[in-house]
Formats: C-alpha cells, structure tokens, sequence
C-alpha cells in the first residue's frame, strides 16, 4: 500500500509545482497602454505566455489591447530593478520577489485585487492625465507598502520624470516630495487594515502573486498579477494525464518483489 500510494503521488507533486512553468511575458508595447510616459514605475501592460489567460482574471478597466493583442495592467514591486520596454523575459509565477524573498503585503494585495477589478476607490480609469496621476499614486503607495521607499522623503524626493534614473522615481505631491499622508491609496489602506497594511499577504487573500522575471543579464523587475492558487481540484485534473506513468511505477515496483 505505501509503495503505491508513492508511486501516485510523485506525478501529482510535479504536476503541481510546475503548473505554470515555462511562461514568458512581454511589458509595455507601444504606444504604452495607460502608462504615464515621465513616470518610471505605473501602469504597465503585461502579455504573458506559456500558462492560463491571466488578462481573463481582470476587469476591461484593467485591460490594454495593443497591437490587437490584449494584455493586463500591472505595477512594478521593486525600486531598483529594471526592464526594457518591449521587450521579453522568463518568468515564474511566485508569492515573494526576486531577489530578497520579501512577500506581498495586504495592502498591496488588496489594492492591486481592488484595481484589478475596476472598483479601486478613487482610481481615475478613464484615459488621460486624471489616470497617469492615479497610476503614479498608486505605483508609490505600493513601493512604500512593500519597504521600498522607507519614510516620507527617504530614498528619492523629487517628482517623477525630472531627472535621471538612480536619483528620480516618486511621483511629487504638492511639490514636495514623496509624502506616505498624502498618497490616498496609502490612506485607504491604512484606514482599512492599520498596522497589518505591511504584514505578508501570506494566505494569498486577494488571489495576487508575483510575475518574478529574469533574463540572461540577471533579475528584472518583478510585476503584480492576479492568479489565484488553484484549488487541490485543479492540482488533481492537472495531474490526471500522468496516471499511466503512476500506474507504470506500480508495475515496476511488483516486478522488484
């Protein structure tokens, strides 16, 4: 009996941990989407390949179609990792960024699940300046509820799209710098969560991970999605095309007797 309960599950683990191998995806073809185009981090459009419709998972407010290819909005988790727009990057599907391992936080999760599905309070979504505002509001919200930007005007202080990269990322609220108390997405979460807006997102409550991308140069910048942990249902018809290679283990364990 052990033996063949063994022999089942092998093909299920690996059926399960390589659900969504082999994908790739390609950010931000022009003309950009909704991307504000003097911001360094913002709205993104992500076409990912090799795995599930993830586009499927998001409202059309949270949807580009560029090139009659139709991809999802996403927005950077780190603050000093890059990508090239255009271009194309492996990917692994993930709860932690690369490198460093750090989680997604509730606040982030809730936020990005919130505009995912075209309901984020206070989300400008129709096009234009009133939605490139939105996207670096919530771009920044998002750095400084993962630990990128540390306190009010630590890291980078001038607004976005003034100078170079290495010394200029924040969106400039009031011409002062980047202020946590004044970025509204900030203060939804805070109001909604209160200290627990930073804790690790570590029961996957809103169905959001991480696109962890790298390419032959290294690691680049990791980008939200929604992709809800499939249910064991998914991991068991996942594993269904495998049972002869559990029932050929079988055979071959008998043989040994």
């Amino acid at each position: 009996m052990t033996r063949l309960s063994l022999a089942i599950a092998v093909p299920c683990v690996f059926v399960a941990s390589n659900l969504f191998a082999q994908l790739s995806t390609t950010l931000d073809l022009a003309p950009n989407g909704y991307r504000d185009p003097n911001a360094w981090g913002g709205e993104f459009t992500a076409f990912v390949t090799g795995g599930p419709n993830f586009a499927a998972n998001y409202n059309s407010a949270a949807q580009a179609t560029i090139g009659g290819q139709t991809g999802f909005e996403t927005f950077c988790v780190e603050i000093d990792e890059e990508f090239s727009p255009g271009g194309t990057y492996n990917t692994s599907l993930g709860n932690t960024i690369i490198p460093g391992g750090a989680a997604i936080t509730i606040g982030t999760a809730y936020l990005y699940s919130q505009f995912a599905q075209g309901t984020l309070s206070g989300y400008q979504y129709g096009p234009g300046t009133a939605r490139e505002t939105s996207a670096d509001e919530l771009q920044d919200a998002i750095w400084y509820l993962q630990g990128e930007v540390t306190s009010a005007g630590n890291h980078f202080t001038m607004g976005n799209g003034n100078g170079s990269q290495g010394g200029n990322y924040l969106y400039n609220f009031g011409g002062s710098g980047f202020n946590p108390a004044s970025d509204p997405f900030v203060n939804l979460v805070q109001t909604m969560f209160g200290a627990n807006a930073f804790a690790s997102d570590t029961n996957n409550n809103y169905g959001v991970q991480v696109l962890e991308l790298s390419s032959a140069g290294g690691y680049n910048q990791d980008q939200l999605v929604i992709a809800p942990v499939p249910e064991p249902a998914t991991f068991v018809a996942g594993a269904i095309p495998l049972v002869p290679l559990g029932i050929s283990l079988v055979r071959a364990l008998r043989r040994k007797k």
